[in-house]
């Protein structure tokens, strides 16, 4: 009996420490299972440039004409600006302007479209490049090709652990989709290789937004848009990406300005009173990295009793909002062009 006893004593303290065993031994086989992934996909760093490669920009070596001036950047460009009505107030023949920006499009995928079609866009005489604040922020990299290799351990355990819908945590998510994307764009490469080169496209490259986009989301507050800031900083690679584009536009001639697409005033008002401390951080790494630049635009052009009718979300403009837009650059254009570069301000303040 007392044999009996002593056993169910050691059992009962053998089992916790067996749980404690197992889950030490799976905590250190998980942690360096991410560890690997994390610095194996590190190594593909000096090569990620190359496997940017897309046709989809490639329709500019279809046309015809050099064009005159160029439009870079995301969504607001693509939807917010229509270069047939740029070059129409102009008095620009057809082509002349064309409309680069695309949906969720970071400044290393510019800057690679910009050298990948270097023989022809280098020979422009503008690039304007839209501005949005969100695009600069380390929480961009999960939207960006290879770019979510470049998050921090950090920043990839705090994603499995925060993950979207704050239900449940994934932690087998740390490491991993960063490394299985790598991995898909490295398989798919030759295929994107392989495509043909696209037609023109109507409005050389601007598109009218109908209903909402397809990144549409609404936020309550826009520091949202940011991720959990500072955990979540502004990237350092996306702004010294930012500035090799822009001494590449300009050591071929031509004039790099930065443009600020409209918001709703909500949306603005909000930036102004919960992102100061990110716009100071983008801001200052911007100053850094550019010196001195040529910015014009803003957050309020659009009037507040217009919007309803210019907008399809916070940010996006649609037919009517794109419209307007593009006769406001066509005729602020030669007074941006003729100001000297100046440090860049608050961009709330413009």
């Amino acid at each position: 009996m007392n044999d009996n006893l002593l056993t169910d004593k050691v059992d009962r303290n053998s089992n916790p420490r067996l749980l404690l065993v197992l889950l030490s031994k799976a905590i250190l086989l998980f942690t360096l299972a991410a560890i690997t992934v994390h610095y194996t996909g590190r190594l593909l760093w000096p090569y990620e440039a190359s496997y940017y490669f897309d046709r989809h920009d490639s329709w500019v070596e279809r046309l015809q004409a050099l064009p005159e001036i160029v439009f870079l950047g995301s969504s607001t460009v693509l939807f917010g600006v229509s270069p047939s009505i740029v070059q129409q107030q102009l008095d620009l023949p057809n082509a002349s302007v064309i409309d680069l920006g695309f949906e969720a499009r970071s400044p290393i995928v510019s800057d690679y479209v910009w050298s990948h079609e270097k023989q022809t866009l280098s020979k422009s005489k503008i690039v304007i490049y839209g501005l949005d604040p969100w695009i600069f922020s380390d929480v961009y990299y999960g939207s960006d090709y290879f770019a979510t290799l470049h998050f921090s351990l950090f920043q990839a355990f705090y994603q499995a652990v925060h993950p979207s819908d704050l239900k449940h945590l994934n932690l087998a998510a740390f490491g991993g989709p960063s490394f299985l994307t790598v991995l898909h764009g490295l398989l798919t490469y030759q295929a994107r290789l392989d495509q043909p080169i696209p037609q023109i496209p109507d409005d050389y490259g601007g598109r009218i937004l109908q209903g909402r986009p397809s990144n549409y989301s609404r936020a309550a507050r826009i520091r949202e848009y940011f991720g959990s800031y500072p955990i979540y900083g502004i990237s350092d690679l996306y702004v010294e990406r930012f500035a090799e584009l822009k001494k590449q536009v300009e050591a071929s001639g031509a004039t790099f300005l930065l443009l600020l697409p409209p918001k709703r005033a909500k949306w603005s008002e909000s930036y102004r009173g919960d992102c100061a401390d990110i716009d100071s951080d983008l801001v200052s790494k911007l100053n850094s990295h550019l010196g001195p630049a040529k910015v014009f635009g803003s957050f309020d052009l659009v009037p507040p009793a217009l919007e309803s009718q210019y907008f399809q979300d916070d940010f996006h403009l649609g037919e009517a909002g794109q419209r307007f837009f593009s006769h406001w650059i066509a005729l602020h254009l030669k007074e941006a062009l003729a100001k000297p570069p100046e440090k860049i301000r608050p961009l709330a303040s413009y």
